[in-house]
């Protein structure tokens, strides 16, 4: 909770003085990056909806662009899905 007030303010300071925007903000060491959160979003909506192909597609290629090897096998195991040894060759 510390940092995060901390954060803030630090941003809140150098943002309303103009002396900062976030794109500068990039190289401060209080920068925090967003998660990207399509991947959890896709999941859901693979488990509530079913299997669509387009989905799955967007999902393996989120996975395979952040090399999480370990979450590909799970997602495998867990949904069901053909293990593709290629894919993840490419991810080791």
């Amino acid at each position: 909770m510390i940092f995060k007030q901390q954060f803030s303010v630090q941003l809140f300071q150098k943002t309303s003085l103009g002396a900062a925007t976030m794109s500068e903000l990039k190289g401060d060491d209080t920068f925090v990056e967003c998660p990207n959160l399509r991947l959890p979003q896709l999941l859901y909506v693979w488990e509530r909806n079913g299997a669509e192909a387009a989905k799955l597609e967007e999902i393996t290629t989120i996975i395979e662009k952040n090399v999480m090897t370990p979450f590909y096998t799970d997602c495998c195991a867990k949904y069901g899905w053909t293990l593709d040894e290629i894919k993840l060759t490419s991810m080791r």
